[in-house]
């Protein structure tokens, strides 16, 4: 009975860790004459166990002042961030937050504060934001596979880099279930 215990535990941990992934960041290059300025970065999720998404929470880093080489983004206007996953993409923010910089950490998930849509002096508040599309696209939907984050720079003079980003898929409750049932199962198995 206790290694069924231990394996009910080992797999609800698993699963409450299981959907969150970190991708690399890079520069954001600056719009010019040729178009928009575009960071492209991926996460394959594809090694977790395939199970339906309840929601979604993204978290981009963007660089400080304060690092050689890693800014942060002055003008949080110029540019437009989408997470995309199959053929479903979601704006996180989309020309807002005036002259504000992109400086720390930003959330963005279901239920969040509203982005700042006009001007803020100096840097942007760190915090947990409302996307400028709903999160809840991926609702339902399959969690492995490739995600993709792309921020475009659609106004030239303005530059910074982005640390790295975060992708947090929920499991729906079943899939959590399910996890421990395998776990109980297992450790009547080996009762026997």
């Amino acid at each position: 009975m206790k290694i069924a215990a231990l394996l009910v535990v080992a797999g609800l941990a698993a699963a409450a860790n299981a959907g969150v992934h970190t991708g690399p960041g890079g520069a954001i290059p600056d719009s010019s004459t040729a178009g928009p300025g575009v960071f492209v970065s991926t996460i394959d999720a594809s090694v977790d166990t395939d199970f339906p998404i309840t929601s979604v929470v993204v978290v981009l880093r963007f660089g400080t002042g304060t690092v050689a080489g890693n800014r942060e983004h002055t003008w949080a206007n110029d540019l437009i961030a989408t997470v995309s996953f199959g053929a479903t993409n979601v704006r996180l923010f989309n020309l807002q937050g005036g002259s504000g910089d992109m400086n720390g950490p930003y959330t963005f998930a279901a239920g969040g504060a509203a982005f700042p849509p006009a001007a803020v002096l100096g840097n942007l508040p760190n915090g947990t934001y409302a996307p400028f599309d709903a999160l809840a696209a991926f609702n339902g939907g399959a969690s492995n596979g490739i995600w993709t984050l792309t921020i475009s720079d659609n106004v030239g003079g303005d530059v910074g880099d982005i640390v790295n980003w975060e992708l947090r898929i929920i499991p729906a409750p079943g899939a959590l279930a399910l996890l421990g049932l395998g776990g109980l199962v297992a450790g009547r198995r080996n009762r026997r």
